[in-house]
């Protein structure tokens, strides 16, 4: 017998102006089989996708490598122009819902959550998840009045419940302990300084081995990635600056040369430096050639 064809649920939304300014504001909504052939549209032109497998198998191929696609208590995020292709297992059916929405603060959070390195989410309620896909759909569909503030509102707690759920959480009423706190102060006090775990483990008086116990225990986030976190932070910071060329950024964080630091800031960001630089800056890239004269 042929297989029963689901029925395909497609949106696609233009955002208001002031929803582009202002929200987390979204560019289509679905839930159809991903096995079948896309009917043709209009490709959003940037944003991110959040999707949900609620039946069958397969894969996705993102710019970053291949992720196994199943049904379960994970979610998966990532940046649109990454999205290589979705197939299913054998010709089965994949049935997906999901999101592409978009908002001035996307990268930041891609970034922080991690999504270009891994964009499989574990979720603590995966049928809550699947609702506020579902809710975020009908309000699409129907643009009752207000309906683009009551999606910012799901979409900013969808990002909320991830950042919750993944990032680590230190106990805020129980101090640090005194050499380990000493040691984050003087990090973060010089975060353009190529630190090492040796080199802090040596500066607090412990062994590397006991020092990477304890960073651990206290700051709930191993040294690797708390010195990762603080280089790319430091990197945004930096690239803020419009008076810095992206070459003198490499130069300060001590990376080998621009490409390194290219290389690097995309894998940890999902954009690259200039990209990012012309977002936060407004469209604004590099050194004005008014900032040159006086230099």
């Amino acid at each position: 017998m042929p297989s029963k064809t689901v029925p395909r649920l497609e949106i696609e939304v233009s955002a208001s102006p002031m929803s582009r300014r202002l929200l987390w504001y979204l560019a289509s909504a679905w839930r159809s089989d991903r096995s079948q052939a896309r009917a043709p549209g209009k490709r959003p032109p940037g944003g991110a996708v959040l999707m949900v497998v609620d039946s069958g198998s397969g894969w996705l191929e993102l710019a970053g490598g291949r992720w196994r696609l199943e049904c379960g208590a994970h979610c998966y995020l990532y940046n649109l122009r990454d999205e290589r292709g979705m197939r299913s297992d054998r010709g089965k059916p994949l049935l997906t819902r999901g999101m592409v929405f978009c908002g001035a603060s996307l990268q930041h959070w891609l970034s922080d959550l991690g999504a270009a390195r891994r964009p499989v989410f574990d979720v603590a309620d995966p049928a809550a998840l699947r609702e506020s896909l579902g809710a975020i759909a009908r309000r699409a569909a129907r643009q009752c009045s207000g309906w683009e503030i009551a999606v910012h509102r799901d979409i900013g707690g969808i990002l909320e419940s991830l950042l919750q759920f993944h990032l680590p959480h230190r106990d805020a009423d129980r101090p640090l302990p005194p050499r380990i706190a000493s040691l984050v102060e003087a990090v973060e006090a010089d975060p353009e300084r190529l630190w090492t775990a040796q080199e802090m483990a040596a500066a607090a008086g412990m062994s590397a081995s006991a020092f990477r116990a304890r960073f651990r225990a206290a700051m709930q986030v191993s040294v690797r990635a708390y010195l990762l976190t603080l280089k790319v932070d430091t990197a945004r910071n930096l690239l803020l600056n419009p008076s810095l060329r992206i070459k003198q950024v490499a130069d300060r964080l001590q990376f080998s040369s621009e490409a390194h630091f290219s290389r690097f800031f995309s894998r940890e960001t999902g954009t690259c430096p200039s990209a990012f630089r012309k977002l936060m800056n407004g469209g604004r890239d590099g050194v004005s050639s008014r900032q040159l004269s006086r230099a």
